[in-house]
């Protein structure tokens, strides 16, 4: 049988920056597919950055267990899934898990362009769709958000952006790792992917499919299913 199922998450964030910093941030994520689903997420907690790499002590945000989830899938693999993670330093010192979602469902401009790129991503299909251009039709979404934040006075540190496109060969694979830098080299994102394949691998497919229902039951979560 083939993998039907599969789950994204992010192990670790790790700065690279030559100066040393110290301060709060936060991450919000933004996924889709060629398929239309979007998904808005934060992860579970917000972290403290004490970063010396002078002094030998790079700081990384680590997170437990199986990760941050970022994407989540079942009843069928996509071809194209493309993301983008903000990392945001936290200027209030009080910003709290959510609340940059919870502000996502209630703005009609992010509304409009979320939907406005599930339908695009839609209609396109995988016919001359790029992971690129998959990209660009996510970014009206990423600007959406980066004004609900900064409507909050807090500051976009980076965007990384990343693709990913699923052959034959990824699409029969159990799990994988994926690396992306920021083009400045200031972070690097570890993210690991995990597929399952539904008919022999029933209780991690209802693992997949339970972090999304519990990052959604935490108020984590913002999706547009998509096809």
């Amino acid at each position: 049988m083939s993998n039907d199922a599969m789950m994204i998450a992010i192990d670790r964030i790790r700065f690279t920056w030559t100066r040393s910093k110290k301060m709060r941030v936060y991450a919000v994520g933004i996924a889709a597919d060629n398929l239309g689903k979007v998904i808005v997420t934060e992860p579970p907690s917000v972290s403290e950055i004490r970063h010396r790499p002078k002094k030998g002590r790079p700081s990384e945000w680590d997170f437990a267990g199986d990760g941050y989830p970022i994407y989540q899938r079942t009843g069928g693999l996509p071809d194209i899934i493309v993301a983008h993670l903000l990392v945001i330093r936290d200027r209030s010192g009080m910003r709290r898990a959510g609340e940059i979602i919870s502000a996502v469902k209630e703005d009609r401009g992010a509304q409009d362009a979320i939907g406005k790129a599930s339908e695009l991503l839609k209609s396109a299909g995988t016919g001359g769709l790029a992971a690129a251009s998959a990209l660009a039709l996510l970014l009206p979404v990423a600007s959406a958000v980066g004004t609900i934040i900064s409507q909050k006075r807090d500051e976009v540190l980076q965007t990384i952006s990343g693709s990913m496109f699923l052959d034959a060969q990824r699409k029969s694979e159990d799990f994988f790792t994926q690396t992306i830098r920021s083009p400045d080299n200031n972070m690097e994102v570890e993210a690991d992917v995990f597929l399952f394949d539904g008919a022999n691998d029933q209780p991690s497919v209802a693992d997949t499919a339970n972090a999304e229902t519990t990052l959604d039951a935490q108020g984590l979560l913002f999706v547009k299913p998509g096809a």
